[in-house]
């Protein structure tokens, strides 16, 4: 398993190190970070700056830098084709991950069809709004399968996931793509189906807090 940090051009650059301190319990293969580009010619400075410092902080990390915007998508892309492990931790730089857990364990134990698995911002199955996806129904005590997923904190099977990927296209994030399905009156009518394209699963318990990191600009 490999762990795969995403960051860009962010205001609050702590947060990632408090993104990384909330998974650094966690024996991972090989340890990425990458950093998206960036078209903006005047925080070119300050940007190298946040990534000089972070090659320093973490020489454990591999550090990936981009020339230009991939945006979130492009960042897996890249992750896909660069590491060969069989499952991908991401986690993004304004993300904490709450609680301590094992996810080789989780991996091994995870239901035989799953592609991705992910932690949400709170527990599902109240009345609370989740993310943007509906539930579809309670697998077991520890997950919901769910049409859609927050890919602020995931899990995912690296040679599935590339298959879909080649299937489906948008721009920006791969949830998006998802979501328009959800969208279309073909994914209303048949959402057992996307589901069967994306196969996600969302934890009970393990959950995540969003900083809400602010873009450089």
């Amino acid at each position: 398993m490999d762990l795969l940090v995403t960051t860009s051009p962010i205001i609050q650059e702590d947060f990632i190190h408090k993104a990384i301190d909330s998974i650094n319990h966690i024996n991972f293969n090989r340890r990425f970070i990458i950093c998206d580009g960036t078209t903006n010619t005047n925080i070119q400075d300050t940007y190298s700056k946040y990534k000089d410092n972070l090659k320093q902080r973490y020489p454990d990390f591999e550090i990936i830098e981009s020339d230009t915007r991939k945006w979130f998508i492009g960042s897996i892309k890249d992750i896909i084709n660069i590491s060969d492990a069989d499952c991908i931790f991401c986690i993004q730089h304004d993300t904490i991950l709450y609680d301590k857990f094992c996810p080789h364990t989780i991996w091994k134990q995870k239901p035989k069809d799953s592609t991705i698995l992910f932690f949400p911002d709170h527990k599902l199955g109240t009345k609370k709004p989740h993310h943007w996806w509906k539930l579809v129904e309670t697998h077991n005590e520890e997950w919901y399968k769910t049409v859609g997923w927050s890919e602020r904190v995931f899990m995912f099977d690296r040679k599935e996931l590339s298959h879909i990927l080649k299937m489906y296209h948008n721009e920006k994030f791969i949830e998006r793509i998802c979501f328009n399905q959800t969208r279309s009156k073909w994914g209303k009518d048949n959402p057992h189906i996307i589901w069967d394209i994306w196969k996600c699963y969302g934890h009970k318990n393990y959950l995540h807090q969003h900083l809400v990191g602010k873009t450089l600009r």
